[in-house]
């Protein structure tokens, strides 16, 4: 019996292995798009019929496309006795970095997507386009990573990612931002966003500063009167509406150099749990009166009811952060 199966061993893996009779012939590949499609499923192809159903060659698969970035990995399924499907795992656009007007497409490992189309994803604004495969600017792979922690829903709506005073903020389409600050404690921010957009409270809000994303603040709500002294009252603060400007905008006269490149303030801005200590004990940079981290072109969020970041469509759990009450 041992000597039988020790010749039915020795034929499976000397003979019948390699034989014509378990070739492949038919090859399907899934999973592909974008310009480089068909010279990806044509390498693989070409690749699969060097083998047999019994003999799948993983990491020859690999090989033939490992000139395309955009791949990320490679599976492969025998149909015994001649079909193979091969299902290829794609890198996708997170963000587009720009500089002097072109647009070089990331994925959120930091690979660099030279082929893909970069119009429906974020843009990061940069001071040069990286020439290598990957990414290696720090601020660039700090910005992306920012990108990849948001819901992806929530992620469609971001027009662009960019550094300001108050650190990096969130542009979204239509008008309206949401300040990050650090890039630390990304998911709880992220978190945060979310609930507050779908808070009916925040309806018209100009910005959501989620820097302490324990206490998230939306702010440049439509001013209400108050019926005793006619006064504009700024509903976030409760103040009358003053003549001061956004204390988070940039100021073409401070020269301290308080901003790091990272977005940062230079300084450790972050405590234990994730919060950002640079931030007032309310978490609103609005306290006082005094206005819009937003402010410098990103618009207002309530104008003709379009530039709502509280418009549905935005993933995040219902009620689980506040907003102002109106």
């Amino acid at each position: 019996m041992s000597v039988t199966l020790a010749v039915l061993a020795g034929l499976y893996f000397f003979w019948l292995r390699d034989s014509s009779l378990v070739a492949v012939k038919q090859v399907s590949v899934s999973g592909v798009s974008g310009d480089n499609a068909h010279r990806i499923a044509a390498r693989l192809e070409a690749a699969a019929r060097d083998m047999t159903t019994l003999k799948v060659d993983d990491d020859a698969l690999r090989e033939a496309v490992a000139a395309f970035p955009e791949v990320r990995g490679v599976t492969a399924h025998a149909d015994l006795p001649h079909g193979l499907r091969i299902v290829v795992a794609e890198r996708v656009p997170i963000g587009a970095l720009t500089s002097g007007g072109e647009h070089v497409a990331v994925a959120s490992d930091g690979t660099v997507l030279p082929k893909a189309a970069t119009g429906s994803v974020p843009v990061i604004p940069v001071d040069t386009l990286p020439t290598g495969s990957r990414l290696t600017d720090p601020v660039a792979l700090r910005a992306i990573a920012v990108l990849a922690a948001a819901p992806a829903r929530l992620r469609s709506r971001i027009d662009e990612l960019a550094n300001g005073k108050g650190g990096l903020r969130a542009t979204l389409r239509g008008g309206g931002t949401v300040v990050i600050g650090a890039p630390t404690a990304l998911a709880a921010k992220w978190l945060a966003a979310a609930a507050v957009l779908r808070n009916p409270s925040a309806k018209g809000a100009k910005y959501l500063d989620v820097r302490i994303p324990r206490r998230p603040v939306a702010g440049g709500l439509p001013p209400r009167i108050d019926p005793a002294t006619g006064e504009r009252i700024d509903p976030t603060t409760g103040e009358p509406v003053g003549e001061s400007t956004d204390p988070l905008a940039e100021d073409p006269t401070d020269t301290t150099g308080d901003e790091a490149t990272d977005g940062t303030d230079g300084t450790d801005d972050t405590t234990a749990d994730g919060s950002d200590a640079t931030a007032d004990s309310t978490g609103d940079p609005s306290a006082g009166g005094t206005g819009d981290p937003s402010a410098g072109g990103t618009g207002d969020a309530s104008a003709g009811g379009t530039g709502d970041p509280s418009a549905d469509g935005v993933d995040g759990q219902d009620g689980s952060v506040a907003g102002p009450s109106p």
